[in-house]
């Protein structure tokens, strides 16, 4: 198994998600998604990772190190107010929509793994969503 860094990991993901679509990956900092309405937008997403958790023991610069990587890829759609409830549905579709792809990505040095899901629409115009996966790989330590 060849060794992967987080760089080509979230690039991997980024690039299966943005295939679908009317689908497109926000430009701003992932950490910082939904924090300000201004800056979503219809089927938007981004990808930001959490947390790594070595898996071995044996850790070896020029072999690597299997790793437990998770990731949060957020999500918005549009809620209008006049198609409050068939809005909610479609975005619930989306949510479907974004884990499907999720799975179609490309495993060659990664195994991928749904963890959880959560959607808020409070707000009235967005939902916003979180999906949360982890990888485990071989991770490059060199």
């Amino acid at each position: 198994m060849a060794a992967l860094t987080k760089q080509a990991i979230r690039g991997r993901i980024a690039t299966q998600l943005d295939a679908l679509a009317g689908w497109a990956e926000s430009v701003q900092n992932p950490d910082l998604f939904g924090q300000d309405p201004r800056g979503l937008s219809h089927q938007l997403f981004a990808i930001s990772h959490r947390r790594a958790h070595p898996l071995d023991d044996r850790q070896k610069a020029a072999n690597g190190t299997y790793q437990r990587i998770d990731w949060s890829i957020q999500w918005s759609m549009r809620i209008r107010g006049d198609a409050a409830l068939a809005d909610y549905d479609l975005a619930l579709a989306g949510e479907q929509d974004l884990i499907q792809q999720l799975a179609a990505t490309s495993l060659a040095n990664l195994h991928l793994r749904l963890e959880d899901q959560t959607t808020d629409a409070s707000s009235g115009e967005w939902m916003i969503g979180r999906v949360e996966i982890s990888t485990r790989t071989l991770y490059a330590l060199a």
